[in-house]
């Protein structure tokens, strides 16, 4: 995986480009983007989910995650408003799992 800066992030040499995103403040949230795509694509893609399904799949293991146990309700507050109109995706960076 290898992001460019705000405008994209390339997985597997395809280019998902990111531009017209206005909710993308800094380059740290397209790399954890990335993350997401590769392990929703390692773990929860098996060609029989929709998209949905797999984004409320991925929410799932976010909200598991050491990343959520981590942060405090005060910082994630406005994460989860967005996310309630889904403008917003938190991100997982252990792909390892």
């Amino acid at each position: 995986m290898k992001t460019m800066g705000k405008e994209a992030v390339m997985i597997n040499k395809e280019m998902i480009d990111l531009r017209y995103v206005e909710q993308i403040v800094d380059s740290e949230q397209v790399t954890a983007l990335g993350y997401c795509m590769r392990y929703a694509q390692k773990h929860l893609m098996n060609g029989k989910k929709d998209l949905r399904q797999v984004i409320a799949e991925m929410e799932k293991v976010i909200e598991k995650s050491r990343l959520m146990r981590s942060v405090r309700a005060d910082q994630v507050s406005h994460v989860w408003r967005c996310q309630e109109r889904r403008k917003f995706l938190p991100a997982l960076t252990d792909t390892e799992n």
